[in-house]
């Protein structure tokens, strides 16, 4: 058997983390499956956002884990974090306007926060076959700062070495201080509200809620014997189409984002396939 091995750099490097939070625990299936869909989703974008370039060390749950071993300013790291921050909330609002399914995590999705730690420290590796992964004592300490004292849902997050690093005013920055104890450690870090990164921005309509004026083409009509939220998911679902629509061979759409205004999906009855908008 292979051991574990080493690859030890001591350049160091700066830790990254943007967190979510804010869903509560839901026990009805649809809430557990969109919420797995909300934060895929979410994930993504803060991918898409990262214009930084820096390496995807993990993902963990509803963080991502990051890093970059290139020297960057705070004002470069001040535009990651807006970056993410505006795409992030801007993605929130379709769950406010845009939303046709009323679950728990549907109906909760607005109230997601975020929060950036980061962190500068020593870059070091583990090694497991082919599998390469940040490792050691600064690792430790930034995801021991995700449990921190900070008293705001949403903020950004610097840890004493990333301060003194980058030669932060913390007090010109308008960063606070706060000292947590860890194990038998204190650790000091510095936090702000993430007001200052927002960007405002008129809520626009969305252009895919569309209000029908004339008659359809064609309409299919079922009687469903069931409650009527249930009948309203067993619609809106595609994943349940084939249970009511007899005529449907069969339905493609993107089982990893929840159905919304504007999302598309292909109905197949025999070797006719059909282009369909959600509006």
């Amino acid at each position: 058997m292979k051991k574990n091995y080493w690859a030890t750099k001591k350049d160091k490097a700066f830790y990254f983390i943007p967190d979510i939070s804010g869903f509560s625990q839901f026990v009805e299936n649809t809430a557990i499956e969109h919420s797995i869909h909300i934060i895929s989703e979410l994930l993504d974008i803060l991918l898409d956002n990262n214009v930084l370039n820096m390496e995807l060390a993990e993902i963990e749950g509803d963080a991502l884990f990051m890093y970059i071993d290139k020297d960057i300013s705070f004002v470069q790291i001040e535009n990651q974090v807006s970056s993410m921050l505006n795409a992030f909330q801007e993605h929130l609002k379709k769950y406010e306007h845009q939303r046709i399914c009323n679950c728990g995590a549907c109906a909760t999705a607005i109230n997601l926060k975020i929060k950036f730690l980061v962190h500068k420290g020593r870059l070091d590796f583990i090694r497991v076959k082919n599998i390469k992964k940040p490792y050691g004592q600064d690792v430790n300490r930034i995801h021991r700062l995700l449990k921190n004292d900070v008293p705001l849902d949403e903020y950004l997050l610097l840890s004493n070495p990333t301060l003194e690093y980058l030669e932060i005013d913390a007090e010109g920055a308008e960063f606070i201080k706060i000292e947590s104890k860890y194990d038998i450690h204190i650790l000091p870090y510095y936090y702000k509200a993430l007001t200052t990164y927002k960007t405002t921005t008129e809520r626009a309509e969305s252009k895919d809620i569309i209000q029908i004026k004339e008659k359809a083409d064609f309409t299919i009509e079922q009687d469903i014997k069931l409650p009527v939220e249930r009948v309203f998911e067993l619609i809106s679902n595609f994943k349940y189409r084939k249970l009511w629509d007899t005529s449907l061979t069969e339905i493609e759409y993107d089982e990893g984002r929840v159905n919304r205004p504007g999302a598309n999906h292909t109905c197949i009855i025999g070797s006719r396939k059909m282009q369909f908008k959600t509006i």
